[in-house]
This record gives C-alpha cells, structure tokens and sequence, in this order.
C-alpha cells in the first residue's frame, strides 16, 4: 500500500487495496467514483467528511465491502478471522455525524443489500422519505429483515413515523441484537419491537413521548416486565417522560441488571425513586448507578443507595435537591454495612459543601475514592 496524495492516477486497474481511509485533503466527490473503480477489493472504507451522495457510488463499486465509516469518529478494524468464518458482505456501517439530516432513503439501499449480513449499524440524524417513496419501499422490499444484527445505535429525526415502522418490523425477533441505543424514537412500536428480543442486554433510550394519544400513555414498563428472564444488564434511560414510577418498579424486579443510568427522566416523582432504591437493596449484580438532573431526588430517599449491597459506582450529578445530610447519611450507612464501594463522584450538586464531603471522604468512606467536582 502506498500514499498517493490525491494524485489517484499512479494506481493500476484493479488495485489489491483492501482498507482505504480517504480525508478532505486527499479525495473530493469528482474523483471518488474513479478511485473505487481501480480498487475493487476494498474491504475497509472511512470516509470524512462525506455527502450522502458518495453512498450510490459504495454501493455500485465496492463489492467486498466489509465495514463502511462515513463520517464516524471510530471504525471497527478488519479481521481476517472474521473474513474466514463469515459470510461476504457489509459487517458493520457507521454513520453517526452529519451537518445536515440525512434521508432514510439514502441508506436503505445499503442496508437492505446487506441485511443477511450487518451485525452493527450507527445511523444518526435520520430524517424521513416522502410517503409515496416509503409506501413504495414497504411495498417492494417486504422480505426486508435483518439476520445477524448485534449492536444498533440510531438517531431518528423529524418525519420519520412511517420509516420507523419499518424499520423496526426489521428489526422484530432478531436473535442477536444484544445492544440498543435509540433517540428520537416513537415510544410505542419501539416497545412492542423490544419485547421480542431474546439477548438484550444493553438499552440506552434518549426519546421524549409523541404528540398522539397512543404515545402519550405508553411507558417503558411493558418491556422491563418482558425482561424478567432475560439478560438485561445494562440500562440507561436520558431525556424522557416516558420513565414512570411503575417503569422504574418494573426495572427493579429486572434480576440480571449490573448498570443503571437515569438522567432527567422528568415524570418519576420522589416516592417513585425511593420505592426503586428500596426494591434494588435485593439486587446482588447491580455494580454502577448514576442520577443526573433528577429533581425527584432529594436527602429523604438519596441514603437509601446504601441499602444496594454491591454497588461499587455511585455518580450524583447535577442533582438540585440533596445536601451534606443526605450524602452522610449514605456514607455512613455504606460504611456500617461494609459494602463493596469503589468510587463516589458528586458532580455540580449545590447542596453539598466540600467541608462536608471532605468528612465523607477522610472520615467515613476512606477505602473509597470519593470526587466533588463543581462543574456539569
């Protein structure tokens, strides 16, 4: 492999170039098309920044693609045992950071040719096609499933509810999908899709309730009930007014939980919080919990994190409400039952003085490495 430095002319036809990284300084959109047509054997491709346009010319000229990043901050490298054991096809595609939103037109093309294949998919800034057009792609493509998918992380934007049922009729069953993060998604069909997977174990939704009736009454309850006996162990919730209190008990009735982040979720109220806390004091793998921006928590229920009795992680941030008595409180209850902790990060709290947090760190928790930290 050598540096060309834009001049692509030095490459023979058919070029054995298996991974190309292709920067604004080296390649712009008019020699795109003639580069990938000397490299044909390209299995790796990063491209920054990049037009929605450049997709056609992916599509129609790299035949062995592999792992396609368009725009993405971090691509998966290639694997040649991966190359042995799997099937041909596009693996992984990453496309998370356009300027402008990106139409789910654009992309369908890619993933429907690759469905039997992809097992992780970053899509963000997704904006909707035009009825006729996703009437058209329902109709004509119906087998449209995906097979092996294992990690999904997709930002939909404005207009997307009609592409959002297709896309998660996709998604329903898929006996691999083990990681889910989602924004901007309709809570609804989003539900009714995750309950029907058997291997989730990591769920970060960031998505606030749309504006019809349907969605206004629906929470997250259904599919934690639905987790009971599966592997959930990951859970952060950001964002959203579709965490209830009654989403928060069934959450906690979830046995295999290790990670729970609960950031602004503005509909739990303080009863709610403090019957979660009690109902996780039975939790045996739960090891990390963080609250940010939860007005709901206050001195009266914040103790009761002490009652977790593996929790090596605790983040309080940004919380309005708590003060030295509540993180004492804590402290000392954590040092009585000797439990587990491993780090206590209080970030942009102004309840808590550092006189006080200076007690619970030298005097209470000094096993522990306890932050206050002012900023957000």
């Amino acid at each position: 492999m050598h540096t060309c430095a834009g001049d692509f002319s030095k490459l023979d036809m058919k070029h054995p170039l298996i991974a190309l990284s292709l920067q604004p300084a080296l390649v712009d959109g008019y020699n795109l098309e003639p580069l990938l047509q000397k490299c044909p054997s390209i299995r790796r491709l990063v491209i920054k920044p990049a037009r929605p346009a450049a997709l056609d010319r992916v599509l129609r000229l790299c035949p062995e693609l592999e792992i396609l990043g368009y725009n993405a901050r971090t691509v998966p490298e290639l694997s040649e045992e991966e190359r042995k054991t799997k099937p041909a096809g596009l693996r992984s595609l990453r496309m998370p950071l356009f300027k402008r939103p990106f139409d789910y037109a654009n992309i369908f093309p890619l993933l429907y040719k690759n469905k039997e294949t992809l097992e992780d998919l970053q899509a963000n800034w997704i904006i909707g096609t035009g009825r006729i057009k996703w009437g058209l792609l329902r109709f004509q493509h119906t087998d449209f499933s995906f097979r092996k998918l294992r990690k999904l992380n997709v930002w939909f934007g404005r207009g997307t509810d009609d592409i959002q049922q297709l896309f998660w009729r996709a998604i329903r069953g898929c006996a691999t999908l083990s990681d889910i993060d989602v924004k901007g998604a309709l809570l609804f069909p989003f539900v009714n899709m995750a309950i029907g997977l058997p291997c989730l174990k990591s769920l970060r939704v960031e998505a606030g309730k749309g504006p019809n009736l349907q969605e206004r009454y629906s929470d997250l309850a259904p599919l934690f009930n639905a987790s009971l006996e599966r592997f959930l162990e990951q859970v952060q919730l950001q964002d959203t007014d579709a965490v209830t209190d009654g989403a928060l008990t069934a959450l906690a009735a979830v046995p295999t939980l290790k990670e729970i982040t609960l950031i602004n979720c503005t509909t739990v109220t303080e009863k709610g919080l403090g019957r979660f806390f009690q109902a996780l004091g039975k939790h045996k793998n739960l090891a990390y919990l963080e609250l940010a921006f939860m007005d709901c928590a206050e001195d009266r229920t914040i103790w009761m994190l002490a009652t977790i009795p593996n929790l090596r992680v605790i983040k309080l941030k940004q919380l309005l409400n708590i003060t030295d008595y509540g993180v004492l409180d804590m402290a000392k209850l954590i040092a009585e039952r000797k439990s587990p902790l491993q780090k206590l990060e209080v970030r942009g709290c102004p309840g808590i003085s550092q006189a006080g947090f200076d007690k619970v760190k030298n005097d209470i928790l000094a096993h522990a490495t306890c932050a206050l930290l002012k900023s957000a």
